[in-house]
């Protein structure tokens, strides 16, 4: 069964040049979400499987670089986390590039559209463009998601190798989040292979009950596919068909344009 975050963090086996406090570090950092905002020194320490005592010296020495606050016996990460993140993007001109062609998509849907790379096993929101619209869907900027139950996700890696995306499927815990996820190996990877034909991926109500989305890839001056652009929409207002027929031409155009501002910028 595929590890935990959490348990990849914690494992024991790291390699001989790895800082195991720098590990531990991270891992307490990561102890919060958006189901953890705020957390005792117990909290943390029973969610991250170490003694009060090692996370009580963390959370202390976050605290003194200014990532965690406390308030009486509450812990929760500071805005300063966010300087990790955008230090990151700032490195992405996909971001800069990207960002107008968000928006166009989002004014000729009228959906809640963003862009996504793959990290490890999950897909991570590097930007987004809203709809001012009742129940349209949120997309939060660095939220991961399950890189196999996503449209941005899937479509990356159905652009992987034959071998890459084998073992990829074949390494996975297939433990859908909701009742339509695909769980069986051979099912997901004949749906990669039907992706990588059609060159987009629809995902309907796998990710989580009430949504579905399409996704196109996006290529770097090599012929990678560095990242993904999807719409999100909800299954009450959009049908699938729609999705194919008229929301996937807006988003090959503006895949193929950042495209080839990418090979430009490169």
């Amino acid at each position: 069964m595929e590890q935990s975050r959490f348990e990849k963090a914690t494992d024991k086996s790291l390699p001989a040049d790895c800082v195991g406090s720098v590990v531990h570090a991270f891992t307490v950092l990561h102890a919060f979400d958006l189901d953890h905002r705020e957390m005792t020194l117990s909290e943390v320490a029973e969610r991250i499987d170490m003694t009060r005592a090692g996370a009580r010296r963390y959370l202390l020495t976050l605290i003194f670089l200014g990532y965690v606050a406390q308030d009486g016996r509450l812990f929760r990460l500071t805005p300063k986390v966010l300087d990790l993140g955008f230090s990151y993007l700032s490195t992405l001109s996909v971001v800069d590039i990207a960002q107008p062609y968000l928006n166009r998509i989002a004014r000729d849907t009228h959906e809640t559209t963003a862009i996504a790379v793959l990290d490890n096993r999950e897909v991570v929101h590097l930007a987004r463009a809203r709809v001012q619209r009742e129940l349209a869907p949120v997309v939060t900027i660095g939220r991961r998601f399950s890189a196999l139950y996503n449209s941005t996700g899937r479509v990356l890696i159905a652009s992987m190798s034959d071998t890459a995306m084998v073992s990829f499927v074949e390494d996975a815990d297939l433990a859908g989040p909701t009742p339509h996820s695909i769980t069986s190996k051979a099912a997901l990877l004949a749906a990669l292979q039907a992706i990588r034909k059609q060159g987009f991926a629809i995902v309907d109500q796998e990710s989580e009950l009430g949504l579905r989305s399409i996704a196109v890839p996006i290529f770097d001056r090599r012929g990678n596919a560095v990242a993904a652009l999807n719409v999100i929409t909800s299954v009450a207002s959009v049908p699938v068909e729609d999705l194919q027929g008229r929301i996937l031409p807006i988003l090959r155009t503006a895949a193929d344009e950042i495209s080839s501002a990418l090979i430009v910028d490169g």
